[in-house]
């Protein structure tokens, strides 16, 4: 039998120096796809030429975006803001974001660098709680999926 639970799911953010130690991303919004990690291009692309012959380019492009959605009354929404603000104040006080992401069931993981915080998430307030979604783009986001085989284990050391 395997098993799945979010609650084995880990995400740190940090930006040195203004977040120094990367901090634990809390007070995720509720869902099924409340972080989602994306490679921004292509791996490879392909000409074929007139002579029915083709050419494979590889792409050295690795950028990538991470969003994800927190509630509204999640203390992490404080830690991106303190983020953004740096970064819009350009000049040396911008602080590239570094991201991990860790699923233990599977043992999937991602790791972004050299990131920013696209934008400030759209405010809205109604009679329930809201997401608010974040979106870090970042120069290089590598991805590696784990082995499903082992999911549901308890992984002890």
């Amino acid at each position: 039998m395997r098993q799945y639970s979010f609650l084995n799911t880990i995400m740190l953010v940090g930006a040195p120096p203004i977040v120094p130690v990367p901090q634990q991303i809390t007070g995720f919004w509720e869902g099924d796809d409340v972080i989602k990690m994306a490679r921004n291009a292509v791996g490879a692309s392909h000409v074929v030429g007139a002579d029915g012959k083709m050419s494979v380019s590889v792409s050295a492009d690795k950028s990538g975006s991470v969003e994800f959605k927190l509630s509204q009354l999640s203390s992490s929404n404080r830690l991106l803001l303190l983020i953004l603000r740096a970064q819009e104040q350009a000049g040396p006080a911008f602080a590239p974001v570094q991201l991990t992401f860790t699923d233990l069931n599977r043992q999937d993981v991602g790791a972004g660098l050299a990131g920013y915080i696209e934008k400030l998430p759209d405010i809205e307030r109604g009679a329930k709680a809201v997401a608010q979604t974040w979106k870090i783009v970042c120069e290089r986001l590598d991805m590696d999926l784990g082995n499903p085989a082992f999911a549901g284990f308890a992984l002890n050391g």
